[in-house]
């Protein structure tokens, strides 16, 4: 069954003010990173269609820092609009990275891909307005995300949103479609403490839970000791075989000095 998400960016249900919308360079107010939403249209007299940047000024990237912490899920992109005044200039990215920030405070982080976990190059546009849709190989858990420009036709330009559903949201339900959103760390700290807890308790069963005589042979008797260490003392029992005579008569152990 295909699986749809919700834009982050400019969607219906979240939608981040223009000021969570960055960019390495822009060459005006009509080029900024606020003009870089997906669907954008050019506006002759106001903006370009899309975002563009300052070709003069690598690295080039445009981001957005998100209303709450989400799990990112695919990445949206499109060329910078081309219609009427516009269709002469085509600029558009044929390939980017991505980079995702887990926390305000987190270092940013590129997404990893393939059997060797290299820093995945995504397949960008091939034409001004269609809209390509890459998926991550692994969804991620962000405050933030940046595309990195890699290559492009033109000035790098670009239109994007990101999909994916907040975490604060738990069950996550895009249309009639359930399904329960669990990031990977979350899960092995959860089984962390499953672990630490179950170690704790059966450390103390074993120093509180009392010990019966040892019945298991005939032949044998047990001899207590007590040695302390922190948390208290604990019993050690030791097996000692009787011989013929011992079993005749009894157990030297047993008698008195």
């Amino acid at each position: 069954n295909a699986v749809s998400y919700e834009y982050l960016v400019s969607g219906t249900k979240h939608n981040v003010p223009d000021q969570q919308l960055n960019a390495s360079s822009q060459l005006g107010a009509s080029f900024a990173a606020k003009w870089g939403r997906l669907n954008t249209v050019y506006v002759k007299g106001e903006h370009i269609g899309g975002w563009e940047a300052d070709n003069t000024r690598p690295p080039h990237y445009i981001g957005v820092r998100f209303n709450e912490l989400s799990i990112i899920h695919a990445i949206a992109t499109q060329g910078r609009n081309v219609t009427g005044d516009s269709a002469t200039t085509k600029c558009y990215v044929t390939k980017y990275y991505v980079y995702y920030r887990p926390n305000e405070t987190d270092k940013w982080i590129g997404v990893r891909g393939g059997p060797e976990q290299k820093l995945m190059l995504f397949e960008g546009n091939n034409d001004s307005n269609s809209i390509r849709t890459n998926k991550l190989p692994s969804a991620v858990q962000a405050s933030a995300v940046r595309i990195l420009v890699n290559e492009s036709i033109g000035s790098p330009s670009m239109r994007f949103d990101v999909l994916g559903c907040p975490v604060s949201q738990g069950i996550y339900k895009p249309g009639f479609i359930t399904f329960w959103v669990l990031s990977v760390s979350n899960y092995l700290l959860y089984f962390a403490y499953i672990l630490i807890l179950g170690c704790l308790l059966f450390r103390t069963s074993i120093a509180t839970t009392p010990r019966g005589p040892d019945t298991s042979s005939a032949c044998c008797v047990a001899q207590n000791r007590k040695v302390w260490r922190v948390g208290g003392p604990i019993t050690y029992r030791k097996k000692v075989v009787l011989n013929a005579a011992e079993r005749r008569f009894g157990n030297p152990l047993n008698k008195p000095m």
